[in-house]
């Protein structure tokens, strides 16, 4: 995912480097603690990290070669 300001993008590869879109661009604010309170929901607000469940318990995992996180 990359964040540019009020934007999102997400992205995804399935071959090493060759990174794609996945979707449209998104609003960012959508993500903020502000933005759900004045909504009358709970959410904490956007945290950085990557995860991975397995929700159909079969013991499955995901290896994650690295992560990268900048602020600009």
């Amino acid at each position: 995912m990359e964040v540019h300001r009020e934007r999102l993008q997400f992205f995804y590869a399935i071959n090493k480097g060759e990174w794609r879109t996945l979707g449209e661009a998104l609003p960012a604010d959508h993500l903020s603690d502000d933005y759900i309170e004045k909504n009358g929901l709970v959410f904490t607000g956007a945290f950085v990290g990557i995860c991975c469940q397995d929700l159909d318990d079969r013991n499955a995992f995901a290896d994650f070669d690295f992560f990268t996180y900048i602020e600009e």
